[in-house]
């Protein structure tokens, strides 16, 4: 994860949503309310498997950036690797929380 996060391809930032709202006050709107939306599943859930593919394909996607931090590409794709076969055992799962803000534009 670190080397994902230090990957800065395509001016993306992995923990916007950390600063959405000082974005949000930064762009003059101001900040009304902010949450977590839900992302994840467990084993027995049928959509699992996308959950987890998702997961492996956001770090795919950014591979040739991690792997300029140093990792190596033989080490992230056996790290792929190793989540697929995690995700058949009958007692994995995996969560997280995406950050939502809404902000109103002042009158």
């Amino acid at each position: 994860m670190h080397a994902y996060n230090d990957s800065s391809a395509h001016c993306s930032d992995p923990i916007v949503g950390r600063r959405l709202v000082q974005l949000l006050h930064q762009a003059d709107l101001r900040p009304r309310r902010n949450t977590l939306v839900f992302f994840g599943g467990c084993a027995g859930d049928p959509d699992f498997e996308d959950v987890v593919c998702n997961i492996a394909s956001i770090v795919d996607e950014a591979i040739d950036d991690i792997v300029a931090t140093g990792l190596s590409r033989d080490a992230v794709t056996a790290g792929l690797d190793t989540l697929i076969a995690w995700s058949k055992a009958p007692d994995s799962a995996v969560w997280f929380g995406m950050s939502w803000t809404e902000g109103i534009r002042p009158l």
